[in-house]
């Protein structure tokens, strides 16, 4: 894990280059074995894309449409007082189903912090510290015709993911536990491709500061190329949140595709007077210079509605640009 970053005069570190995986994949019998740092992409980018863990992974292949997996994952390695281990892992089995015009997968996962749990917790870590809990998590995909469906889905259960809420504003301890549900549909008319998809999620699942829900609207994508997501609303706790968008992508030419993209959003985030909704309109151009190398242009507009009437309501808009290259 190597990371060139520098400070800026706030004090933020900005990431510049990052090589940030490493792992070893070996065939054994009908079986593969991945171990090491590895890239995580998962299903339509809800729960985690472009991610990193430490994990050792088995697939095996049962038939030429199911194979099932496994995984130990290390989050966190650490001593404490007199030699203790702190370690957080999780432990996960999966199902891959796939087929010309389907594909399913789903695993049950299980988190452990091996840490002492805080007697009087105070913040969201110090609830968690010492917990553990399971996830039910999958993703599917259908095509028929020019039409393509896709869904995913994310529930999480246990201390380990229990969310500290104050939804009753008297400074008590209330909990919830996170999910998350997306559906999305492509349609292709030649060179046009029509899209739309709705996406909820429940109880400070952060979709706000993860690019969870960057389907619907780049708005989310506070981890994108484009560098236009924004994070201002998963400063709040949400109870709930919703996304809903529509869309078009066109090919003008093999080399340039534009596209669009309108949205709303509502949040109902925890304290008083913490509701919102806004519209979102997203636009990109996409300009393919050769094989290896695109070039894009990117712009948001967003227009909030708070219910605090302290809270400003200015438009957040912004514009960029970017070279991608693949090798």
């Amino acid at each position: 894990d190597s990371n060139v970053s520098v400070t800026t005069p706030g004090g933020t570190r900005r990431q510049n280059v990052a090589i940030d995986w490493l792992y070893f994949r070996v065939p054994v019998g009908d079986a593969t074995v991945t171990t090491g740092r590895q890239v995580i992409n998962w299903g339509h980018r809800m729960k985690a894309w472009d991610a990193r863990a430490d994990r050792l992974r088995a697939d095996y292949r049962l038939t030429d449409e199911l194979a099932l997996f496994a995984y130990y994952q290390k989050d966190r390695e650490d001593w404490g007082a007199e030699g203790k281990d702190e370690d957080q892992y999780r432990i996960s089995l999966g199902v891959n189903y796939g087929t010309p015009d389907l594909r399913v997968v789903a695993q049950v996962r299980h988190t452990n912090d091996e840490r002492d749990s805080v007697a009087n917790p105070t913040t969201q870590a110090e609830f968690r510290q010492g917990e553990s809990g399971q996830e039910v998590y999958g993703f599917a995909t259908f095509k028929v015709a020019d039409l393509t469906l896709s869904s995913e889905f994310d529930f999480r259960f246990g201390d380990v993911h229990k969310v500290y809420n104050d939804d009753l504003n008297d400074g008590r301890s209330d909990y919830g536990t996170p999910y998350a549900i997306f559906v999305g549909a492509d349609y292709a008319l030649g060179d046009t491709t029509l899209t739309g998809g709705i996406a909820y999620a429940d109880n400070a699942w952060s979709s706000a500061t993860s690019g969870h829900f960057d389907q619907i609207t780049m708005f989310y994508n506070t981890s994108g190329g484009h560098g236009l997501g924004h994070s201002r609303i998963g400063t709040w706790s949400n109870d709930g949140e919703l996304a809903i968008g529509v869309g078009a992508s066109h090919k003008l030419t093999p080399e340039l595709t534009l596209g669009g993209k309108l949205a709303y959003l509502d949040g109902d985030n925890v304290g008083v007077n913490k509701g919102w909704d806004m519209i979102v309109a997203d636009a990109s151009m996409a300009y393919k210079v050769n094989a290896s190398t695109t070039y894009h242009i990117d712009a948001i507009y967003a227009k909030p509605d708070f219910d605090d009437p302290n809270e400003k309501e200015d438009a957040y808009w912004g514009l960029s640009h970017r070279f991608e290259i693949k090798f």
